[in-house]
């Protein structure tokens, strides 16, 4: 799989359809915003007021680790990983390091004799496509080790933001840059701050399109990683429960993970829309609204078509007179029920949401609805024959796991689908029954 990614990446970047080679880089940009303010003697988080915020999951990263080393083959000392604004709790450094020594961990200070510690390029500046009318500033250094890497993976912690509305994918490299500061952007957020009125209208500069698109940013992303374990309104709160389906008021428990930056921020912001109906301070933590605020997707929808840029305004992070194309797709589900996209409803070329389920008993992956009593199909694992069992008439479809409908055919109460001509592997079994659809997955298994 990790051998498919790259050749997709490569490909699509002028490299050829080529895997992963030794001797490159990855940069893995987290979200550690709270590690501003720690204790200087070992860079232990403090116990104050920003104690169990929400930043990304030193798990999350972890199993992230697991994958590139043991399964992709990525060499440890080819890896680095932190956030350049702060730094690396010394909590997640040891989670880390315990397994993987050799990994580059950054920091911007000599704290330890085995942090990697950056310094600054004159390489790959951005500049921004505003050119000074709204930004305070007209470009930003970054460091070399995210400079020279080969590949860029961007793993945000998803929550609400007081002046961008939302931070994402996009507002992750807010922290990329070598200032002490990220102020100079504000004014391309929806607000600056609580005094300034907000920037409710579409059609107004957003900066967080030119780092989607910035050659050494968005540009050289292999892989977008969201990390929803846990999810909050405000960027400096700690955890919220999630009270719609399916979370039923527990922790939101989720990754998201797409090879589009538009089209996974789309499917974030319907998720935290959906959760966030009204504002309640009320609550602890309280539920603040920023997620709604007008307009709050005018970045994306700039991010997929230049139909929405502003007047005067032409998208060129590298400013080399090269407008940028395309970045995604951009679209709202259409329902918070349903949660389906012009692709699952098969009326447009759009987003696909692929919803993949931890169960008690395993992994399911409804395309649509959980397994309930109108449709059922066993024994799984199977070998040749999948009893299926439907009330009334239905049609029954078998995908592979990126979609390809493979068997198609319809069906009466119980009966017994013929896979044997299926390789070895694992397939979503879907029925239409009554306009409804119901998928489960299933592993297909070779004779003993």
């Amino acid at each position: 799989a990790w051998d498919a990614v790259f050749k997709f990446y490569n490909s699509t970047h002028n490299k050829g359809e080529v895997g992963f080679n030794a001797n490159e880089t990855i940069f893995i940009k987290v979200n550690a915003v709270h590690a501003w303010n720690i204790n200087w003697t070992d860079i232990s988080i403090k116990n104050d007021a920003d104690y169990g915020n929400v930043d990304t999951s030193p798990q999350a990263i972890l199993s992230m680790l697991r994958q590139l080393v043991n399964n992709a083959g990525v060499p440890e000392e080819n890896i680095f990983i932190g956030d350049p604004f702060t730094h690396v709790f010394k909590h997640c450094y040891e989670k880390w390091s315990a397994e993987f020594p050799n990994i580059n961990y950054i920091s911007k200070h000599s704290f330890e004799d085995d942090r990697y510690i950056m310094s600054e390029s004159d390489e790959g500046q951005i500049k921004y496509s505003d050119k000074g009318t709204v930004l305070g500033e007209i470009s930003d250094k970054y460091y070399a080790c995210h400079i020279n890497a080969d590949y860029i993976l961007n793993i945000p912690a998803l929550k609400g933001h007081r002046w961008g509305g939302v931070t994402f994918f996009a507002k992750n490299h807010f922290g990329t840059h070598t200032r002490g500061s990220s102020s100079h952007l504000h004014t391309g957020l929806h607000r600056e701050d609580y005094n300034k009125p907000l920037r409710d209208e579409y059609k107004q500069y957003r900066v967080m399109v030119d780092l989607m698109a910035h050659e050494h940013l968005g540009g050289k992303t292999l892989l977008y990683f969201g990390d929803l374990l846990w999810g909050t309104s405000y960027e400096h709160d700690p955890p919220m429960k999630f009270r719609m389906e399916p979370f039923n008021n527990d922790w939101s428990s989720s990754i998201l993970l797409s090879f589009d930056p538009v089209a996974i921020s789309s499917v974030a912001l319907d998720i935290f829309q959906a959760e966030i109906i009204t504002e309640d301070l009320s609550t602890t933590p309280p539920r603040y609204g920023y997620v709604r605020f007008p307009a709050v997707d005018d970045y994306l929808h700039q991010a997929a078509s230049k139909e929405w840029w502003p007047e005067g305004i032409e998208y060129d992070p590298e400013d080399d007179g090269s407008i940028i194309p395309s970045l995604g797709v951009h679209e709202h589900w259409n329902n918070a029920s349903d949660r389906q996209y012009t692709r699952n409803l098969e009326t447009g070329n759009g987003i696909e949401l692929f919803m993949i389920t931890q169960t008690s008993g395993g992994v399911s992956a409804p395309l649509n609805k959980l397994n309930n009593e109108a449709f059922k199909c066993y024994p799984n694992p199977v070998i040749d024959k999948l009893t299926i069992e439907i009330k009334g008439e239905a049609i029954i479809s078998v995908y592979t796991l990126s979609g390809q409908k493979l068997i198609s055919e319809e069906f009466t109460e119980i009966s017994m689908l013929d896979l044997h001509n299926l390789k070895a592997g694992n397939y979503i079994v879907e029925a239409e029954v009554n306009g409804e659809r119901f998928t489960q997955q299933i592993l297909k298994k070779c004779h003993p």
